[in-house]
């Protein structure tokens, strides 16, 4: 964080949790689908996993992209922490 002139506060943590949050959803639902497959064959679930969950987590995952870059424009506290946590935590 002291790289990035961010200080630890409520703010910082909120983000932070809400970029793990995002990344951990996406393949939550990836993970439950090939749980939810039925039969042996790893392969063979997971072709069938991500033919089911693949079209609404690419949906998702783009959607937050759209409104996520509307608002990297933005000079608000709130927002310019995301982006500089987004960072960090790529």
């Amino acid at each position: 964080m002291a790289f990035s002139d961010l200080k630890i506060d409520t703010v910082t943590c909120t983000v932070l949790i809400v970029c793990i949050g995002l990344s951990v959803d996406f393949s939550a639902h990836v993970v439950h689908a090939y749980m939810q497959q039925k039969g042996q064959e790893r392969g063979l679930r997971v072709t069938k996993s991500l033919v089911a969950i693949a079209p609404a987590v690419l949906h998702g995952g783009f959607s937050t992209f759209l409104a996520v870059i509307l608002l990297s424009v933005s000079d608000v506290y709130v927002l310019k922490t995301f982006f500089k946590v987004r960072k960090i935590c790529m």
